[in-house]
């Protein structure tokens, strides 16, 4: 994966081929840029060493070392997180998806962990961004000792 915080570079264009997963995710055009965000200095470091792994992922890779490729954002509604994310994948001109949750989790434990794993399968067919806007929505039950949802086994999963 390459890529700059270039504003002429334009990322690669998104594409779920299976029509399930497609269904999961919202496709976006990136355009914000890491430049344009107004970022404490130690989350732009962490952006920046983020894209810095994956911009010498080859050096990593013959090292034997593996680039992140994960991100958790944490904070309060209206704080950036998904401004944040679609400039990773702008930085790194990669297509940007948006999981829609409302799709996402079905009638039982069964039919959402399929779901996931079709998710999962095409996006890894790609390099991609693929964020879980307000995963809190779903992931705020967790915790709740008397809960025994499927959602909540759900969560567990995708977590892990």
């Amino acid at each position: 994966m390459s890529g700059t915080d270039t504003a002429g570079l334009q990322p690669r264009t998104a594409q779920i081929v299976d029509a399930t997963a497609a269904s999961l995710v919202a496709a976006r055009t990136p355009r914000r840029r890491l430049a344009d965000l107004v970022l404490p200095e130690a989350v732009r470091r962490s952006c920046q060493e983020f894209l810095d792994d994956h911009h010498h992922a080859a050096a990593l890779h013959a090292a034997g070392l593996i680039p992140r490729n994960r991100i958790l954002l944490d904070g309060p509604p209206g704080n950036g997180k998904t401004s944040l994310a679609e400039a990773l994948a702008k930085a790194l001109e990669l297509p940007f998806y948006v999981v829609r949750y409302d799709r996402l989790i079905g009638g039982n434990l069964h039919e959402t962990l399929t779901t996931l794993g079709q998710l999962f399968a095409q996006v890894q067919q790609q390099s991609c961004v693929v964020f879980f806007d307000e995963f809190d929505t779903i992931g705020k039950e967790r915790g709740d000792a008397s809960d025994t949802t499927d959602v909540k086994r759900a969560v567990g999963m995708l977590l892990i």
